[in-house]
C-alpha cells in the first residue's frame, strides 16, 4: 500500500518537472493508461522485466491483447472498471514476455481520478510476497516499538495535526487518540514557549531532528515539563519529509528537585533570601562591572542588635519567622538595583548599583532603619521590638579595593558604630576608623618581624576517617609580635595583602613547610602531604612564583607531589583567566592543587573545569552545624557527591565534634582536619607523632 501511494503522489501531476524522473526511475514496474484503457507510457522497471518497451506496447490496441488473458480476462475487465471509478484492487495475473516466457504478476491497479489516469503497478509475485512479509514484519516492530514504548510516542503530519498516540503519550497528557484528533501540538504548549517550539517543529518539518524543552498542559489543567526529542518521518526513497515522529518526557518531578538544589544551594532557608554564596556571585559580577564603567557600588551591612538576647526568649518558629519578617522589611526599601541577603546569623548585606554618592547610601541606610521602629508580630501573639546597626563602605569604580575587602569595610563600618550606639550607620572613612593606628602598626612592624624571626609556622593535621591516622598536615602561619603578643591571622593577613608583605611572608612560609617536611622524611617519619595556603598575589606572579615553588622544591629536596597549594575559591574569582596556565604550569611540576572554602563561591563547577584541581576543602560554614541543619548536609552530600564523580579528594574542615566527624565520614570525605582531632602543634610534636606512626 505504501508503495502504491508513492505512485500516486508521483501521477497526481504527471507534468511536474520532476513527473518523468520520478515515473521512470521507480522500482516497480509501471503502465500507464489513458481514459480508453490505452497504453500511453511505461517505465525502465516493466522494460527489465518484460522485455517490452513503451513503442512495442503500442502496436496492442487494447492491454487485454498484451497480457492474453483468456481465462483471467473477465476479472481484469472489472478491476479496470472499479479502478475507473477510483477504486484500487490488486490481483495476479498471468502474463507472456516478450520473449514468450510465461510468469504470474502481482498487479496493482491505481486510479488517479485528478489527471484521468490507470496506473497498472507490475510485481513479481515471490518479490511482492517476500516484500509483503517483511512489510508485515517491520510494521509489527514499529507497532510493538511505538506502541509498548515506555515513554509518550506521537506522530504529527507536517501542519502540526496529531493523528497518533500511544498508551504512554495518552497517561501523560490526559488526552485519548480520539481526543486529540484535529488537535495540533499549538493547541497544547503554554503560549509563553509557543515561540521556540514552533521553531523547533518547523525544523524538524524541513529534515533536521531536534531535542528541547517546552510546557504543556495536561488535561486537567496541570502544566508540565516535557523534554521532546522531534525526528523526521522520511519518505523512503527520496528522503523528502511526510511527517514527524516525536517522543516526550516527564520531567516536571526533575525541574522541581533541580529548584530545590538550586534553593537550597543559593538562598537562606528561614528568609528565603539569596545567601552569602550568591551575594557573592552578584557582587563579583557588578563590581567587573564597575571597574570596566567607571559605576558606583554602595555595600550595606545590616546588623541586628541584641539578637541573640532576644532570640534565647524565643521559640525556634518565633525566631524563624523573626529573621523572615526583618529580611521582607528591608528587602520592601531595596530599589530596583539592588539585592539584599542573608548574611551570617543576625546579619543582612545589601548591595545597591544605582547610587552615585554616599549620601544617597546614607539616605538608603536611614530608610532601612525605620523598617525597624514598629514592633514585630511573631506566633503566639508575641511582639519583639529590635533594632539594627549599619555599616558602609563605598566603590568609585577607581580605587583597587577588592570584593573581599569591601565587604569588610562593611563590617568595619557596622562595628565602629555599634560602638557608639546602637539603631544607626556609619561610613568606612581610613582616617575616623579607631582600628586604622593598629593596622598602620601592624602593617609597619611586619617586615622588621619576619627579619627577626617572630613568625613561625605551625601544622594542624589532616585525618583518614578510616585508618584514624594523619595522611596530611596544614601549614599555619602565626605570628608573635614583639609587643602586642600574639597577633590573629585574620588580622594580618589582610594588611600582609593589602601591603605586598604576604609575598615574602608566603615564600618563607613554603620554604619552611618543605624544610619541616625534608626533615620528617629523613627521620624516616611516614611520608604526608603538606598543605600550604597561596595568596592570590602570589600566583600573581605569574612563572615567577612557578620558579620560586620549583627553587624551593630543590633546595629543600622536598618530593613535589608531597606538596599541595591551597587557594580560596573566593580569591580566585576575580583573578580566574589569569592563574589558569601558572596553576597548569604548578600541576606539572608535580604539585597538588586544592580549591580552600570550596562552596562559598560562584561558578564552582566551572572551576573543576577548568583548573587542575586535586582536592575540595569543604567550607567550614557547612561544617559547624552539618549536625542539625538539614541544608549544610544536604550542600555537604552535593559536594561530596560532585567530587567523588570527578575523581577529587574531598577534606572537611573546622570539625569541633564526634557527630559532626561521623556525618562527613559517612559522605564519604578522605580527609578530616579540625579542634576534634587535634590542635595545630610545632614541627617538632608533629615529628614525634609521625614518627610514632600515629
Amino acid at each position: 500500500m505504501k508503495a502504491a501511494n508513492d505512485v500516486h503522489r508521483i501521477l497526481i501531476n504527471p507534468d511536474a518537472p520532476l513527473f518523468t524522473s520520478l515515473f521512470h526511475e521507480h522500482q516497480d514496474g509501471l503502465i500507464l493508461l489513458d481514459a480508453n484503457h490505452q497504453i500511453t507510457a511505461s517505465n525502465n522497471a516493466f522494460t527489465n522485466m518484460t522485455g517490452f518497451k513503451t513503442e512495442d506496447l503500442k502496436t496492442y490496441p487494447d492491454i487485454f491483447d498484451y497480457f492474453h488473458l483468456q481465462d483471467e480476462a473477465g476479472t481484469f475487465r472489472r478491476a479496470l472498471d472499479r479502478a475507473k471509478n477510483q477504486y484500487p484492487s490488486s490481483h495476479q495475473f498471468s502474463f507472456k514476455r516478450k520473449n514468450l516466457s510465461e510468469e504470474k504478476l502481482h498487479i496493482s491497479l491505481l486510479p488517479v481520478p485528478e489527471q484521468a489516469y490507470t496506473v497498472l503497478q507490475l510485481q513479481n509475485t515471490e518479490a511482492s510476497a517476500e516484500t509483503f512479509q517483511k512489510m508485515k514484519e517491520f510494521d509489527a516492530h514499529f507497532q510493538a516499538l511505538f506502541h509498548e514504548n515506555i515513554d509518550a510516542v506521537y506522530a504529527m503530519d507536517l501542519d502540526g495535526y496529531y493523528y497518533a498516540i500511544n498508551q504512554a503519550c495518552a497517561d501523560l497528557t490526559g488526552y485519548t487518540i480520539e481526543d486529540v484528533k484535529g488537535f495540533s501540538y499549538q493547541d497544547l504548549v503554554l503560549n509563553e514557549d509557543l515561540p521556540h517550539t514552533r521553531e523547533h517543529f518547523l525544523r524538524t518539518a524541513q529534515g533536521e531532528s531536534q531535542s528541547y524543552e517546552t510546557r504543556i498542559y495536561h488535561k486537567d489543567g496541570r502544566l508540565l515539563n516535557i523534554k521532546v526529542l522531534n525526528m523526521p518521518v522520511r519518505e523512503a526513497k527520496d528522503g523528502h519529509v511526510l511527517g514527524v515522529y516525536g517522543i516526550a518526557k516527564d520531567v516536571t518531578d526533575e525541574k522541581l528537585e533541580k529548584q530545590r538544589r538550586h534553593l537550597l544551594a543559593f538562598y537562606d532557608p528561614e528568609t528565603h533570601l539569596p545567601n552569602r554564596r550568591l551575594f557573592l556571585d552578584h557582587a563579583y559580577e557588578a563590581w567587573e562591572q564597575a571597574v570596566k564603567k567607571g559605576d558606583f557600588l554602595s555595600f550595606l551591612c545590616i546588623n541586628i542588635d541584641g539578637f541573640e538576647h532576644t532570640s534565647a526568649t524565643l521559640s525556634q518558629l518565633q525566631r524563624q519567622q523573626l529573621l523572615y519578617q526583618i529580611g521582607q522589611r528591608l528587602a520592601a526599601v531595596i530599589p530596583e538595583e539592588g539585592e539584599l541577603a542573608k548574611w551570617d546569623g543576625n546579619q543582612y548585606f545589601a548591595l545597591i548599583t544605582s547610587f552615585s554618592y554616599e549620601q544617597e547610601a546614607g539616605r538608603q541606610a536611614t530608610d532601612m532603619l525605620h523598617t525597624f521602629e514598629e514592633a514585630f508580630l511573631l506566633p503566639d501573639d508575641t511582639w519583639v521590638s529590635v533594632s539594627a546597626t549599619i555599616g558602609i563602605s563605598t566603590f568609585d569604580g577607581q580605587s583597587e579595593t577588592t570584593v573581599e575587602e569591601l565587604i569588610e569595610h562593611a563590617l568595619d563600618a557596622m562595628v565602629a558604630s555599634k560602638k557608639q550606639e546602637i539603631n544607626c550607620y556609619g561610613f568606612y572613612h581610613t582616617h575616623t576608623d579607631e582600628s586604622r593606628s593598629r593596622r598602620l602598626q601592624l602593617g609597619h612592624d611586619m617586615y622588621r618581624s619576619l627579619k627577626n624571626h617572630d613568625f613561625y609556622v605551625l601544622f594542624q593535621p589532616i585525618m583518614n576517617p578510616d585508618t584514624e591516622k594523619i595522611t596530611a598536615v596544614e601549614a599555619l602561619l602565626r605570628w608573635k609580635h614583639p609587643e602586642l603578643g600574639i597577633v590573629s591571622p585574620g588580622e594580618f593577613i589582610p594588611i600582609a595583602e593589602g601591603l605586598g608583605a604576604i609575598l615574602p611572608l608566603g615564600e618563607w612560609v613554603l620554604q619552611q613547610a618543605c624544610s619541616f617536611g625534608a626533615d620528617w622524611i629523613n627521620a624516616e617519619c611516614e611520608p604526608v602531604r603538606i598543605s600550604v595556603n597561596v595568596s592570590i598575589k602570589q600566583l600573581l606572579e605569574g612563572q615567577v612564583f612557578v620558579n620560586k615553588v620549583r627553587s624551593i622544591l630543590k633546595y629543600t629536596n622536598f618530593p613535589p607531589e608531597l606538596l599541595q597549594l591551597e587557594i580560596t575559591e573566593t580569591a580566585l574569582l576575580a583573578k580566574e583567566g589569569s592563574i589558569q596556565v601558572v596553576l597548569q604550569n604548578l600541576s606539572a611540576l608535580g604539585v597538588q592543587i586544592a580549591i580552600d572554602d570550596f562552596g562559598t563561591g560562584y561558578s564552582s563547577l566551572s572551576h573543576l573545569k577548568s583548573f587542575p584541581v586535586h582536592t575540595l576543602k569543604i567550607d567550614r560554614s557547612f561544617i559547624h552545624d552539618i549536625d542539625v541543619d538539614d541544608c549544610s548536609r544536604a550542600i555537604a552530600a552535593s559536594l561530596t557527591g560532585l567530587a567523588r564523580q570527578l575523581k577529587i579528594d574531598v577534606v572537611a574542615e573546622g570539625i569541633e565534634t564526634k557527630m559532626q566527624a561521623d556525618i562527613l565520614t559517612n559522605l564519604g570525605c578522605e580527609g578530616l582536619q579540625g579542634f576534634y582531632f587535634s590542635y595545630p602543634s610545632s614541627a617538632e610534636q608533629l615529628k614525634k607523632q609521625l614518627s610514632e606512626g600515629k
